[in-house]
């Protein structure tokens, strides 16, 4: 069902590091994350009883093969007059004890056990898409959020930029103050904007808090002490690797796991459709049998010496019987026609289910697409604009040094400049991420 291909995280993961059901440390990588995220993540909750439900139903459909074995025991016991050959009314009690065991077997019916194991059978080899939507649903998440985390991180970086540059500016302006050359107004202005600067960087922090929680949950995690702290490799590291690694090529024979189910459904629909003509045709069974009881009387003396044996009532009430049965349908008030419409009708709703997803998987790949020429577009010229607004930075804190330009000019400046690095960040991981799910459009692997 997979190919190995090329795919894009080289910088991002790791060799193959296989994670117990209990190991969580600081520092685990996208591979590590998604692995443990597939073990323990509820969205694999359901594929066990699932799963075991498939396995149950062809169990059953096999087992509407074999005969069915029932025993029955009875005792009676009645007490109070009775008349006898001699006309003579008497006391007798009498009970009896008698017991069955009886077998009934299909021979014919239509096909129906047949149509039914036959679905059950296919039914059960789709247990690999159904494993494979859910594990690739998880494996899309967690990068999804392992990468939101990661860009997170970065914008804490780039707080503390802000904070750093702030502060920088908070020195310059205190020499000026001290040497008199501003109004110490303008020193009690900066500290103001250090404030700011900082409660930024809280705020970044917190984002990046609330991304690893989210993170966290995503594989399973409720613990709140339990910390996840990935590596962050530099925006340098990640713009280099994410330029050098190519787009993977469209395999068109590959279709998303829930697809391809939804695509199987619709074709084993055909069997219920099978299964309900069935009834259209005779049935027939086979019947045997064996029965047999003891009698007693309880009454006086004369009465009780009446009572054959135990041994001998064995063997002259034992009762065997074999019968084969026809029945031939003739009207049942249009019962099999609905039944018969009724499974028509799913197999068009699973038909036009699969449809629809296939007209949504296209849809989904036509805004990747888009998604990720909008995302490279918008690298490119955040790029070219954290450049230039870097330049214009360093020029204004060589004029606001030399005295040319105010110290509202020089904030300027730097937000600008704080701006381009956050909308520069925010491209690269934004591209990352659209190429990472281009990828699984394309060739459906997600090889970590």
């Amino acid at each position: 069902m997979r190919r190995h291909t090329r795919i894009l995280l080289t910088l991002l993961l790791s060799a193959p590091i296989a994670l117990t059901a209990q190991e969580l440390k600081p520092s685990m990588t996208l591979r590590e994350c998604v692995e443990y995220a597939q073990m323990h993540s509820p969205q694999t909750l359901s594929l066990t009883p699932q799963l075991e439900s498939m396995t149950l139903s062809e169990q059953l459909a096999k087992q509407a093969f074999l005969p069915n074995l029932n025993a029955g025991v009875s005792e009676n016991a009645s007490f109070g007059r009775s008349q006898g050959k001699d006309g003579v009314f008497r006391d007798i009690s009498s009970a009896n004890t008698s017991f069955s065991i009886s077998t009934q077997m299909d021979l014919f019916q239509g096909g129906a056990r047949w149509w039914s194991l036959q679905k059950a059978k296919e039914t059960l080899k789709t247990k690999d898409y159904i494993i494979a939507d859910v594990m690739d649903n998880i494996a899309l998440q967690t990068t999804q959020d392992y990468i939101t985390l990661l860009l997170a991180k970065q914008m804490v970086v780039v707080a503390q930029e802000n904070l750093s540059l702030s502060q920088q500016l908070l020195r310059e302006t205190e020499q000026q103050v001290e040497a008199g050359k501003l109004p110490i107004g303008n020193r009690i202005q900066i500290e103001s904007q250090v404030g700011q600067a900082l409660l930024t960087l809280k705020e970044a922090e917190v984002d990046a808090e609330r991304a690893m929680r989210l993170l966290l949950l995503g594989m399973g995690v409720t613990d709140r002490s339990v910390v996840l702290d990935p590596p962050t490799p530099s925006i340098e590291e990640v713009s280099d690797q994410v330029e050098r690694t190519p787009l993977s090529s469209r395999d068109p024979l590959w279709i998303r796991p829930a697809t391809r189910l939804a695509e199987v459904n619709a074709t084993l629909a055909e069997y219920d459709i099978k299964r309900a003509k069935s009834a259209y045709w005779p049935s027939l069974s086979l019947n045997a049998g064996y029965s047999n009881g003891y009698y007693y009387n309880f009454g006086d003396e004369a009465i009780e010496k009446m009572n054959i044996p135990f041994k001998d009532q064995m063997s002259q009430n034992g009762r065997t019987f074999v019968g084969v049965s026809l029945a031939i349908p003739i009207y049942n008030r249009g019962q099999v026609w609905g039944q018969v419409r009724q499974a028509t009708l799913q197999q068009l709703n699973l038909r036009t289910q699969y449809i629809q997803k296939s007209y949504q998987d296209e849809q989904n790949l036509l805004l990747a697409e888009t998604d990720l020429r909008k995302a490279e577009e918008q690298y490119r010229i955040s790029g070219e604009n954290r450049r230039l607004t870097r330049e214009a930075l360093d020029i204004a804190d060589l004029e606001y040094k030399a005295g040319r330009i105010t110290t509202y000019e020089w904030e300027q400046a730097k937000n600008k400049h704080i701006q381009a690095q956050a909308q520069y960040v925010q491209s690269i991981y934004t591209r990352l991420l659209r190429t990472i799910n281009l990828n699984y459009f394309y060739t459906g692997v997600l090889d970590f």
